[in-house]
């Protein structure tokens, strides 16, 4: 499917242009925006964008489903996907999401910063501002328990 599709270097610059001053909307955004991060750090450079996650913001303004995995919680919601797991059946479908919640929710254009940056796998307790501060480099971190006595001391090729 993406044989003749263009090479990330090909199109980083357009990538950058395309997302100035955007948020990046996903389903799992975490886990979305972190292949596109590194797709830029191998590449030398910093892509950092304001996030959003539909899979945060849908159990906060539409609770009670049973899942909220994309391919459940669509079809619930009248939300047609004829190309689940491809990546412009799922973008669509999870805009089709994103513009129900922006209904639903009388809070999203009051409180809209609020919204962003909405964790997606990262513990409560952890500053997410902290997390996006963190560089692309290595370096060496470390791990403590409840006394503030270190776990473990590691290294990485990217913090």
């Amino acid at each position: 499917m993406v044989s003749d599709a263009p090479k990330f270097y090909e199109i980083a610059k357009d990538i950058v242009q395309f997302t100035k001053d955007c948020i990046f909307v996903a389903h799992n955004v975490f886990f979305d925006y972190q292949f596109i991060r590194r797709e830029f750090l191998e590449l030398g450079f910093t892509f950092s964008r304001k996030t959003y996650c539909t899979v945060k913001a849908a159990r906060d303004v539409l609770p009670g489903h049973k899942s909220y995995s994309l391919g459940k919680i669509a079809p619930e919601l009248g939300i047609k996907n004829k190309a689940r797991h491809r990546a412009m059946g799922d973008a669509m479908a999870t805009f089709e999401l994103f513009k129900i919640m922006k209904k639903k929710s009388e809070a999203f254009s009051k409180n809209q910063d609020k919204q962003l940056n909405v964790r997606a796998n990262i513990p409560s307790n952890i500053d997410i501002e902290l997390i996006n501060s963190i560089p692309e480099s290595c370096g060496v971190y470390q791990f403590f328990d409840a006394n503030n006595e270190i776990l473990y001391i590691g290294k990485s090729t990217n913090i």
